[in-house]
């Protein structure tokens, strides 16, 4: 009798483990955190875009494989050409070493065949003290932006703030996060304070999906490291 008490609470507590190990798996697939921080640590932050909860024009997807953490989120509502602020994206991020951070993005043309169309998004860091695309000596602004030099701005599309960010010459996932149409510039953003501040990303090209972004110290980071995909959130 003894025997089949410790045989029946044995299967009990394997039972109880599975469904543990179950609800804590789909947990960590579906959990979202409006309130989530993003942390620097040395010199980077890494940001999965599913943290947040989805908005509207965004779907979130994991049938193109490539992608890290849970999801990835891709533009499936109309194009915002001239329209940026629709299905706000936001992240906060804590800045612990004042400086400058250059933004890159893992993304996708995940709709069509053609790699200059379905491959950018709007992006705007709006209380940055600084918040640029540049390229050698070459620094240019998105147009209606507080920022240095705002009189210097990106060519192509551009609104309160927001700068058009582009990948270009490849339909693969890539790290590809350009402004300025025809000239490439790397976005930067400066911070001369620590502190919490506020990324926006937010919905233009129909088909763009985006997987998880990086801002890094080229001081203290190299693109390498920045790219590297196994690394997890700074959280």
């Amino acid at each position: 009798m003894m025997k089949n008490l410790l045989k029946s609470n044995a299967i009990f507590s394997f039972m109880i483990g599975l469904l543990i190990m179950a609800c804590g798996k789909d947990e960590a697939t579906n959990i979202k955190d409006a309130n989530a921080l993003f942390k620097e640590v040395d010199g980077k932050i890494i940001v999965e875009i599913e943290t947040t909860p989805i908005e509207e024009e965004w779907t979130e997807a994991t049938n193109t494989k490539g992608y890290t953490g849970t999801s990835y989120y891709q533009n499936v509502g109309e194009g915002q050409m001239n329209n940026p602020g629709v299905g706000i994206l936001e992240y906060t991020v804590q800045i612990n070493t004042p400086g400058t951070f250059r933004f890159i993005w893992h993304n996708k043309v995940n709709e069509g065949d053609n790699p200059t169309e379905a491959n950018d998004s709007w992006l705007r860091l709006i209380d940055a003290d600084d918040f640029f695309g540049k390229k050698n000596n070459t620094i240019k602004y998105p147009k209606g932006g507080l920022m240095v030099q705002s009189d210097k701005t990106t060519k192509g599309s551009s609104k309160d703030g927001w700068m058009k960010v582009y990948s270009s010459g490849t339909l693969d996932w890539n790290w590809g996060t350009r402004t300025s149409d025809h000239e490439g510039l790397n976005i930067y953003a400066t911070f001369n304070a620590a502190g919490n501040y506020t990324v926006q990303i937010s919905p233009r090209s129909t088909g763009h999906a985006i997987d998880r972004f990086v801002m890094y110290n080229e001081e203290l980071v190299s693109e390498e490291d920045a790219q590297d995909l196994s690394l997890t959130e700074t959280r």
